[in-house]
């Protein structure tokens, strides 16, 4: 809905915004509910009263789903990638694999994760690695030469099932 200017008093030196219950005064305040205009406490209360709130309020709350909807099924053709291989991003670095939401929520939520994530070590070197010119090189290397990082890598390929164990312990990637 557009907002219309209409100047109070007949001055034009402003662009003044009017109460939109009584539209003589000038605005002052905002509804936490809808962000209608209003001017005082009699205007707020007026507009409480009448229902034009709760109509107001149940249409931005629809518009808010029809965006979420776009959202979700934004969302839902992102998911159905899996795999990409031999892709390049601009600085030449091959992207393996991109990780569907689902998958992301399921590794985010577990309680092993949520410490992970928490835990400052942690942090550090996915800082370093994302900050990295050839992220998939300092990911490899910190694999390579960072035990406690590696089991964290390890641990996230058995959750989203992209690893299992053989029968010695080892692990197995798919």
């Amino acid at each position: 809905m557009a907002s219309k200017k209409r100047f109070v008093g007949g001055t034009s030196k402003k662009n003044i915004l009017v109460c939109k219950v009584c539209n003589v005064k000038e605005k002052k305040y905002k509804c936490p509910t809808c962000k209608i205009l209003y001017c005082s406490k009699e205007c707020y209360q007026g507009h409480k009263t009448n229902g034009t709130c709760d109509k107001r309020k149940e249409a931005i709350d629809e518009e808010k789903k029809k965006k979420q909807v776009e959202i979700d099924k934004s969302d839902a053709l992102s998911n159905k990638r899996k795999r990409i291989y031999n892709n390049q991003d601009d600085t030449g670095e091959e992207e393996g694999y991109i990780l569907p939401m689902e998958n992301y929520n399921r590794l985010i939520n577990t309680a092993q994760f949520k410490k992970y994530f928490l835990d400052k070590r942690f942090q550090k070197v996915v800082k370093e690695i994302n900050s990295a010119k050839n992220r998939r090189q300092m990911l490899d290397e910190n694999i390579k030469n960072d035990k406690y990082f590696s089991d964290i890598v390890d641990e996230m390929l058995l959750i989203l099932g992209i690893a299992n164990t053989d029968n010695n312990g080892n692990l197995t990637v798919e």
